[in-house]
């Protein structure tokens, strides 16, 4: 398994972020009865080439997301307690190499937005899945980032 990092910026900083071709998640109890896998993707935003665009990102609101729009997913596959489940990134209209990724869950009867903390770079050739355990109740649901690894 390659993880290949880029970088993008997050608040007008610099981080590194790996390159994964799914998401990974495991139910091991609790988070109600099933849910479903999301996927969040919005463009990156390239480092300003000319001084007119550094100038531009400065005067920006903190509040704009200088990245662009995140766009939501359609339901993926629905992971009921005790069981994982992947969703490969290749099969997401309007997902395209090079997008910013991050999971997103909706829980049946109860949360609809219970996103992943970490970012990835969309590389449909990574061979790379993100592996996230979901705990909690339907109303309290979180998902936590584990590790890298090989798609199943």
């Amino acid at each position: 398994m390659t993880t290949e990092n880029k970088t993008a910026k997050v608040g007008g900083a610099p981080v590194q972020l790996s390159e994964i071709s799914q998401f990974t998640v495991y139910a091991p109890g609790g988070i109600g009865y099933a849910f479903w896998i999301r996927v969040e993707f919005r463009e990156t935003v390239k480092d300003p080439e000319s001084e007119e665009e550094k100038d531009a990102s400065l005067n920006l609101d903190i509040n704009v997301n200088i990245n662009g729009a995140w766009h939501r997913s359609d339901r993926g596959p629905k992971v009921n307690v005790w069981k994982m489940k992947s969703m490969d990134l290749k099969d997401i209209p309007g997902l395209e190499d090079g997008m910013e990724v991050r999971l997103d869950i909706e829980v049946q009867a109860g949360a609809e937005h219970v996103r992943g903390q970490q970012s990835f770079i969309c590389r449909k050739s990574a061979n790379c899945s993100a592996y996230y355990e979901a705990k909690g109740t339907s109303l309290d649901a979180a998902v936590s980032f584990i590790k890298y690894r090989d798609p199943e």
